[in-house]
């Protein structure tokens, strides 16, 4: 299924028949903060049980970090084993390696 196809879901159907979870939030900064939050819980749960973390995280939007980082701030979580990884960072808009 390409792109255009699955933009064509109805949002009731999306990750219907997959091992997909979906939730359906608010608005862009109410997903910002979700997201932060979900990283956040992610690091503190791997931090807990003496793991390291590597997240595969979007380049944009970026509205989720500035909460991340705010949390990270307040709490003192620890990131000396986390691992950030951007997607799409080193692809063109065809998803081909962009040369360096």
């Amino acid at each position: 299924m390409d792109i255009w196809q699955l933009m064509t879901i109805p949002r009731g159907k999306l990750g219907r028949g997959t091992n997909v979870q979906v939730r359906i939030g608010g608005d862009v900064d109410a997903l910002a903060r979700d997201m932060a939050a979900e990283m956040a819980t992610l690091i503190r749960a791997n931090n807990r049980a003496g793991k390291n973390t590597c997240a595969i995280v979007p380049v944009g939007p970026v509205g989720q970090y500035h909460y991340l980082a705010r949390m990270i701030a307040e709490e003192s979580i620890n990131c000396s084993s986390v691992t950030f990884i951007n997607m799409d960072e080193y692809l063109d808009d065809d998803g081909d390696l962009i040369d360096s």
